[in-house]
């Protein structure tokens, strides 16, 4: 399995993620990434199973209609999914593979573990908001303590109730945000706009684990203070 097709995948997650603050993928999906991506993400444990869905597409013919199928029994006592064609009278009665009803999801929680180890960071991950925010640790940075966090979807219609119960934990200096994608507004982060890294697009992924280069993503932040003299 190549580290750049799983990095691909978890990289297009994150995006949609911090767009739409889903992170639910369907057997739809999931079929059309290269052999082994799904079964690599999820023994990193950053895929777990989700709830099944309730509608698949129907590859009964080239239209790849969305639908609904129904369960039954068959006279051996198995079950089948069937779905009754509707559009085209040739079809008739489809059988369909209950397996791609299946779905997974990412696991935010196991990628904040994840990212802390990758930069090696003292302390324990602790999260905040449940399933949105974390405090990951802290670091060393240009010889100064700087702490973590990871958050997603703060762009979203909530993102600033989620921020709001957070902020109080980030220091005003020498912390990092970590977001999927996108930004978030000064007024819902007002923090210094340099400690926000968007990940999507560094991050590495590989049979090995996760990678984050740090190093160069974040921009310097001076050393120096103001000192007011009278």
């Amino acid at each position: 399995m190549e580290a750049r097709a799983l990095t691909k995948v978890l990289s297009a997650i994150l995006e949609q993620a911090d767009a739409t603050g889903l992170a639910v993928l369907t057997a739809d999906r999931t079929e059309r990434w290269p052999e082994g991506v799904l079964e690599q993400l999820a023994d990193q444990r950053l895929l777990v199973r989700s709830t099944n869905e309730r509608g698949m597409t129907c590859d009964g013919c080239e239209d790849a209609c969305w639908v609904e199928p129904e369960l039954r029994r068959r006279a051996d006592g198995s079950s089948v999914l069937v779905h009754a064609c509707e559009h085209r009278e040739d079809i008739g009665l489809v059988e369909l593979d209950a397996k791609r009803l299946a779905s997974w999801r990412l696991d935010f929680g196991a990628l904040a573990t994840a990212l802390a180890s990758s930069l090696h960071l003292s302390g324990s991950v602790e999260e905040i908001v449940v399933g949105r925010t974390w405090r990951l640790g802290e670091r060393r940075a240009q010889g100064r303590r700087q702490v973590v966090f990871f958050a997603h979807g703060l762009t979203l219609e909530d993102g600033q109730a989620v921020a709001a119960p957070t902020i109080p934990s980030v220091p005003d200096e020498d912390s990092l945000l970590l977001v999927p994608s996108r930004k978030p507004s000064p007024q819902f982060w007002p923090r210094d706009s340099r400690g926000v890294v968007t990940i999507a697009d560094a991050i590495q992924l590989g049979a090995e684990g996760l990678v984050l280069p740090l190093d160069g993503l974040a921009s310097a932040k001076s050393t120096k203070r103001k000192i007011t003299v009278r």
